[in-house]
């Protein structure tokens, strides 16, 4: 919503068709109906503590030093793979010509609505940090300019090659999940390697379920938490996302916060060793024991089982963690 008002407002600096369409207080106007269109949002952030500020803050993360040249170069090679080898070249190129003569408003129009995006995110990218996928909100415009330019130009040849490799591309990440645990190729493909083998992990659970009548289930993690919710969406016990600290940092933390009432025993699952900072939480803290999910030929997660019952409540408010 932030980059569509920064977006018009640059077009409104290069394009006095811009300006004109904004006069007579029809920008008034449309500013009227965003902010009535987005008010519910607003709404809802101030009445939890404005939570997407929040994620949005940790996401940007700027720190010292500040430069991380490596991390813009990064971010511009991944957006070769998000928009397209081709598809980007030709925006590059689009770009430039364009902002060296400019001669088509429509293309000045869809520049405006793609580039200022990028730039933000490539100082984003310099000063911390930026993921590929940040970028989307450019090439619905950018796609558009890049497509006419290239049949503009009578590329159609072009045109047809990008739009195999994308089709190829398209494919083969629709296939090849399929395939991941008999390839040695994806062992070492982390998009894959993350996805598979969660349908196993609770499996494993629902047979630690049966073992013992338990009250809830209780995680760490917005990856478990959504993995099982998923997985175990024909069970009926409530599962809980333990704080990772005085306010939500995900939005499972927000919606299924651990809390008192919780019903006991509870069955908690981790991929790593079950905290002793949340077992002295609960008189009664037993662990149950460990499970290897195997993903590939060399490569595993592992689930660890504790048992907790007898909540005593949260720390004190003058205690110290260490």
């Amino acid at each position: 919503m932030v980059y569509v008002v920064i977006c018009i407002a640059c077009h409104a600096l290069v394009s006095r068709e811009a300006r004109d369409a904004l006069k007579g207080g029809r920008g008034v106007v449309a500013a009227l109906i965003a902010l009535a269109v987005f008010s519910p949002n607003v709404w809802w952030n101030a009445e939890h503590g404005f939570p997407t500020v929040r994620h949005t803050e940790a996401n940007i993360g700027w720190k010292y030093p500040y430069i991380h040249l490596g991390k813009l170069l990064q971010y511009i090679g991944v957006q070769f793979g998000v928009f397209g080898p081709i598809l980007f070249v030709v925006l590059l190129r689009a770009a430039w010509r364009e902002i060296r003569h400019p001669s088509n408003q429509s293309n000045i129009l869809l520049l405006s609505f793609s580039l200022p995006v990028l730039a933000l995110l490539a100082i984003q990218a310099l000063v911390s940090r930026a993921h590929g996928n940040w970028t989307a909100t450019a090439y619905p415009a950018a796609t558009i300019l890049v497509t006419a330019a290239m049949f503009g130009l009578n590329r159609l040849i072009l045109f047809q090659i990008s739009l195999a490799i994308h089709l190829v591309v398209a494919a083969a990440l629709a296939v090849a999940p399929a395939f991941a645990r008999q390839s040695t190729f994806f062992e070492q493909t982390k998009p894959f390697s993350r996805v598979i083998g969660w349908h196993e992990a609770a499996d494993a659970v629902r047979a630690e379920l049966a073992r013992n009548r338990y009250g809830a289930l209780l995680v760490e993690t917005r990856e478990m938490a959504g993995e099982l919710l998923y997985y175990l969406r024909d069970v009926s016990m409530p599962l809980y996302v333990w704080p990772s600290g005085p306010v939500p940092m995900d939005h499972y933390e927000m919606t299924r916060p651990f809390t008192a009432g919780a019903p006991e025993p509870i069955l908690y699952v981790s991929l790593k060793r079950c905290s002793p900072q949340i077992g002295k939480h609960f008189a009664s803290f037993h662990h149950l024991g460990m499970k290897r999910i195997m993903l590939v030929r060399a490569k595993w997660r592992m689930l660890h089982f504790c048992s907790l019952a007898e909540y005593r409540g949260p720390p004190a408010p003058n205690a110290q963690t260490h």
